[in-house]
C-alpha cells in the first residue's frame, strides 16, 4: 500500500518528482522519493542509501536524477531505522533492511509505467550489501551496481578500531560466484571502507566477470574538504563522472 504524501514541483523538464510512503509486509513504513522521467525506457532503478548516507544526500539524489533525466523512473528510500522518531539503529543481520528494500521494489514492480522485467538496483555502502541481498533473493531482477561497496572491516565485533584492516568482501557479498547476472562494483580510491588491493584481491578468482569503475575520492566520491563553493563544484564534478559510469553501465544491462 503506498500513500500520497507530498507531490513535489516538477524540478526539471526532464522529469518530475514525488514522496511517498510505503509499507513493508511486517507493517513498517518506508519513505520514498520517485523520479519519474518525462520521456520514459520502461526501466527502473531502486536505489538503497548508506547506513548514515540518505536519499536526499548529493550521491543518492544527483544519481536519482541523472537517472531519470536518461529516461528510468528512479525510487530513493530511507531505511526505517533511519527515519524512526527517535532513530533506531539498523538491524543485526539486516534482515529488516532487506523487508524494506523488497518492499519498494514491490512497489516499483506495481506501477503501471514500468516494465516490471526491467528493474535493476543500486546501493551506497550498507545499501549495496543489503541490494546484494535482494538481488540474490530475486532472479526477476536485471542488473545491481555497488556503489561504494564495503570490503574492508575497519573494526573488530567489539567496534574497536582494529590496528590493521581486513578483507571483508566475503563476508559482505557472500557466493558471489553463484551469480550469473550483472553486478558493477563502483567504488574509489581513497575509499578506507574499500581499499583497492582487497577489492581486487577479492574479485580476483571472477577475472572479467564483474566490472570495477573508480573515481577519484572517499566513501561519498568527494575529493576536497570544504563547503565553499569551488569544493562543493569539484566535488560535485567527480561525483558526476562517477554516476556517468554507473548510468551508462545500467543502460547497457537493460536488455
Amino acid at each position: 500500500m503506498r500513500f500520497l504524501l507530498v507531490l513535489l514541483l516538477t524540478t526539471s523538464s526532464a522529469f518530475a518528482s514525488e514522496r511517498i510512503t510505503t509499507n513493508t509486509s511486517d507493517g513498517r513504513t518506508i519513505q520514498v522519493q520517485i523520479n519519474a522521467p518525462t520521456v520514459s525506457n520502461g526501466a527502473t532503478v531502486v536505489i538503497a542509501p548508506g547506513a548514515g548516507y540518505h536519499m536526499d544526500l548529493p550521491l543518492l539524489q544527483e544519481l536519482g536524477e541523472s537517472l531519470a533525466a536518461q529516461g528510468f523512473m528512479t525510487y530513493r528510500f530511507n531505511w526505517n531505522y533511519f527515519s524512526s522518531e527517535p532513530k533506531l539503529e539498523p538491524s543485526p543481520d539486516g534482515e529488516k533492511e532487506v523487508l524494506d528494500m523488497q518492499a519498494v521494489v514491490a512497489l516499483a514492480r506495481s506501477d503501471s509505467r514500468l516494465n516490471p522485467a526491467k528493474i535493476l538496483l543500486a546501493g551506497k555502502s550498507l545499501g549495496s550489501r543489503i541490494s546484494y541481498l535482494v538481488y540474490q533473493r530475486d532472479p526477476s531482477l536485471k542488473a545491481l551496481a555497488l556503489l561504494t561497496p564495503v570490503c574492508t572491516s575497519l573494526y573488530d565485533e567489539k567496534d574497536e578500531l582494529r590496528p590493521v584492516p581486513v578483507p571483508s568482501g566475503e563476508v559482505n557479498y557472500p557466493a558471489l560466484g553463484t551469480l550469473t547476472r550483472p553486478v558493477l562494483f563502483a567504488t574509489s580510491d581513497n575509499d578506507p571502507s574499500c581499499q583497492l588491493p582487497m577489492l581486487i584481491d577479492f574479485l580476483k578468482p571472477y577475472t572479467g566477470r564483474f566490472p570495477v569503475t573508480v573515481v577519484g575520492g572517499n566513501h561519498s566520491w568527494d575529493v576536497v574538504k570544504g563547503v565553499d563553493d569551488a569544493t562543493n563544484a569539484r566535488n560535485k564534478a567527480n561525483r558526476a563522472t562517477g554516476i556517468g559510469f554507473v548510468s551508462r553501465w545500467l543502460g547497457l544491462n537493460l536488455q
